[in-house]
């Protein structure tokens, strides 16, 4: 484990560098293309390094930007403080005056490729080692596998269709055409299925911070979802369950660095999250929780909900801040106690009860909504509950579940083909059904052969 912390603050360094000089130019920054990086096990261990420290640092935006930024664009956050001026990011996303030309639209769609890119390297210079031992080579590619997976699909949740690149050399592949989001999500899931069958249970290193197997089939139950392949999303939550590895936490430690309840998590090297810092701090308030307008998430909220004072805290009368993760500055001088979490249990079981239900098994679904709901300190649904009405149910315990992580409410609403009727009531002077997706980079379309999404 030290060792590839090591190779992350190496990478780390790297990604500052890289970063400084920055354009819409997708190409792996990280990944040296060269016989002499993949020799052996060590120097390979370096390239994949590159990816966590690219992921772990605030450079790309992208674990903010996945949980808090999608959070804007629904109904979960509104901006606050020096983003609700108009023209900040925050006010642009929460007001869809998303333009192809500027640089908060790019940001996904360049660093997003720039990882499967990266990815890319990975999986085709990891099969062409020589030196490599083969169970480094199943790992390294397992976990590119995961990684390409999971980037592919928020790629196609934020623009649908897109090009699907398999290979590490922009030049050779900045004209294919796009591909449909029914077949992104194929790819995905047939990744992932090949990085099941290569990684190990056992994590690679000390802590949950590399993909392992059950890493990756939390993916895929997420993508099963997404596809409405509701028996993949059963077999493979009820595959994690049956590890024996993972457990239900508490509320009040459901985020701890030592949770149970976790099953991949981002490595820090400090006690800090960008998440806490940037939605949870007094000094410097960016966000706050929808309030007021109709269909709001405060109210959302049953004032007998535990959640409601553990995952929203009161800033003022009229300001709710995001409290899940509560380490909301830098600080050096104390042990890790919060690490932010990419998979988590309550996600699994909230999915399964939803496919449970979607198949008729409403006993089964009741079972593990309720189990959410108990830990809440709610009472169990009603047993005679099925249907829409039970699937609604299921879906409004996710809402406040897993508010402000990973665009679950973006995602849930658009797969759900609810997206229309809420954002309509919810800003009824801004939502235009063309805002599911986002513009592509007017740069992108002027280099390549890819239209441009309806509406922009």
């Amino acid at each position: 484990m030290k060792l590839f912390k090591l190779y992350i603050y190496i990478g780390l360094l790297i990604v500052t560098i890289s970063s400084c000089n920055k354009t819409l130019e997708v190409t792996p920054k990280y990944i040296l293309n060269t016989e002499k990086a993949f020799a052996n096990d060590s120097m390979a261990a370096l390239q994949m390094a590159g990816i966590y420290a690219q992921f772990t640092t605030g450079t790309t935006e992208l674990t903010t930007g996945f949980n808090l930024d999608l959070g804007l664009v629904s109904d979960e956050l509104m901006p606050a403080g020096y983003n609700a001026t108009a023209g900040s990011s925050a006010f642009i996303l929460y007001n869809y005056q998303l333009r192809s030309q500027d640089a908060s639209t790019n940001t996904y769609w360049t660093d997003v490729y720039n990882f499967i890119y990266g990815a890319n390297s990975i999986i085709i210079n990891v099969a062409a080692s020589s030196g490599m031992t083969d169970a480094y080579k199943k790992q390294c590619t397992g976990e590119a596998l995961a990684w390409r997976a999971f980037f592919y699909y928020y790629l196609a949740n934020f623009y649908g269709a897109v090009p699907y690149v398999t290979n590490g050399d922009y030049n050779q592949t900045r004209f294919l055409n796009r591909t449909s989001v029914d077949s992104i999500f194929q790819y995905c899931i047939s990744d992932l299925k090949r990085a099941d069958s290569l990684l190990s249970e056992n994590y690679p290193t000390e802590g949950k911070f590399r993909f392992n197997k059950s890493a990756a089939d939390a993916l895929l139950a997420r993508v099963y979802l997404s596809s409405s392949d509701y028996q993949g999303v059963i077999e493979n939550v009820n595959k994690i369950l049956a590890t024996g590895d993972y457990s239900m936490s508490t509320l009040d430690n459901m985020f701890n660095a030592d949770s149970k309840e976790t099953i991949l998590q981002i490595w820090s090297q400090i006690n800090y999250t960008s998440i806490g810092n940037t939605a949870n701090y007094d000094s410097y308030i960016s966000y706050m929780a929808t309030i007021g307008s109709t269909g709001n998430l405060y109210d959302d909220f049953s004032n007998d909900d535990n959640r409601k004072q553990r995952f929203l805290r009161q800033y003022d009368d009229t300001t709710y801040l995001v409290n899940k993760y509560q380490n909301n500055g830098f600080d050096l001088n104390t042990d890790i106690t919060e690490y932010e979490i990419m998979f988590k249990l309550d996600e699994l079981y909230l999915s399964r009860a939803e496919a449970y239900a979607r198949l008729g098994q409403n006993s089964a679904a009741l079972a593990d909504v309720n189990m959410i709901r108990q830990r809440a300190g709610l009472e169990d649904l009603d047993a005679s509950l099925s249907g829409d009405v039970l699937i609604d149910s299921i879906l409004d315990e996710r809402r406040k579940e897993l508010c402000f992580e990973w665009s679950d409410r973006w995602i849930t609403l658009k797969r759900t083909g609810k997206v229309n009727a809420v954002l309509s009531q919810f800003k009824p002077n801004v939502w235009q059904s063309y805002h599911q997706l986002f513009p592509i980079p007017l740069t992108e379309i002027q280099r390549s052969s890819i239209t441009q999404n309806p509406g922009y």
